[in-house]
C-alpha cells in the first residue's frame, strides 16, 4: 500500500516543450532588360518557405536571416541568401535571366530571360529537395517576353508569377515568397523581409535595372505561459517577444548569431 502511495505522489515528468517556425530566405533579383543589345529582364524567384510546428529545439541554436538577391544594370538577378533556425534551413530564390540567360535556380525559380526573338526556360525550385518542397519553377521566357518568378504556392506561368502563401505565425495573416513579373517599364521595389522575387526589367527607350530580392524572415513562437529567451546575439536584428493568442512570438528580421532558450 505504502509503495502505491509513494507511486501516486511522485512528481510526473514535464512534458517537452515544443516550437514553430517560419524560415524564409531571401528573394531572388529580377534580371535587367533594355534596347540595344536587345533584352527582356525576367523576375527573381521566391526564397524558399519552410514552416514547422510541434518541434523541438537544442538550448541554443543558430538563427540566420537571408538577404534578398541583387542585381547590377541589365545582368542576370543573383540568387537570394539562405536562412535557417537551427537546422532547418530554406534556400535563397532563384535570380531572373536576362535575354539570353536562363532563370537560376532557388528556393524558387528565378523566370527565363528573353530578346526579340527567343525565350529561355525559368529555373527550377526546391533547390534544398525538401518535403514539403520549398517552392517551385519559373516561368520560361517567350520572344519579346521574360518569364515570372516561382511562388512558395506555386509555379509560374509565362510571366505570371507563382503565388506566396500566407501564414499567420506572427499573429495576424501575412503572404510570404511570391514570385515577381518579369519585363517591368518601372520595377517596384520587393518588400522586406517577405522573402518576394524582385521584378526584372525593360525599357523600350534604353536601360532599366531589375530590382532586388526581398529579404527573409525567421519566426519563432512558443507557448505564452514559458519565459522569455535567455539570450538572443547582438548579430540578429529583432522584435519581440510579443504575445498572441497564447504564443510568445520573436520576429528575426537581420543578421545571423545564437539563440539560447
Amino acid at each position: 500500500m505504502l509503495n502505491n502511495v509513494a507511486g501516486l505522489l511522485s512528481p510526473s515528468t514535464p512534458p517537452t516543450p515544443t516550437y514553430d517556425f517560419l524560415v524564409i530566405a531571401g528573394g531572388g533579383a529580377g534580371g535587367g532588360g533594355s534596347t540595344s543589345p536587345s533584352l527582356r529582364g525576367a523576375g527573381g524567384g521566391a526564397g524558399g518557405y519552410r514552416y514547422l510546428t510541434g518541434q523541438t529545439l537544442a538550448s541554443s541554436f543558430n538563427v540566420t536571416v537571408g538577404a534578398g538577391g541583387t542585381v547590377v544594370g541589365t545582368t542576370t538577378g543573383n540568387t537570394g541568401s539562405p536562412s535557417n533556425l537551427s537546422t532547418t534551413a530554406a534556400s535563397g530564390g532563384g535570380g531572373g535571366g536576362t535575354g539570353s540567360a536562363v532563370g537560376k535556380n532557388g528556393g524558387s525559380g528565378g523566370g527565363g530571360g528573353a530578346t526579340t526573338t527567343t525565350g529561355q526556360v525559368g529555373g527550377s525550385g526546391n533547390a534544398g529537395s525538401y518535403s514539403p518542397v520549398e517552392g517551385f519553377a519559373g516561368g520560361s521566357g517567350v520572344a519579346n517576353l521574360a518569364g515570372a518568378g516561382g511562388g512558395s504556392a506555386g509555379a509560374a506561368s509565362g510571366n505570371t508569377p507563382g503565388s506566396g502563401t500566407s501564414n499567420s505565425i506572427s499573429g495576424s495573416a501575412v503572404t510570404y515568397a511570391a514570385g515577381a513579373t518579369g519585363n517591368n517599364g518601372s520595377p517596384a521595389n520587393s518588400t522586406a523581409n517577405s522573402g518576394n522575387g524582385g521584378q526584372g526589367g525593360f525599357n523600350a527607350m534604353g536601360a532599366q535595372a531589375g530590382k532586388a530580392g526581398g529579404s527573409g524572415v525567421v519566426i519563432l513562437s512558443y507557448d505564452s505561459a514559458r519565459a522569455n529567451l535567455t539570450s538572443i546575439g547582438g548579430g540578429l536584428t529583432y522584435t519581440g517577444p510579443v504575445i498572441s493568442g497564447g504564443r510568445k512570438i520573436y520576429t528575426f528580421t537581420a543578421g545571423s548569431d545564437t539563440v539560447t532558450i
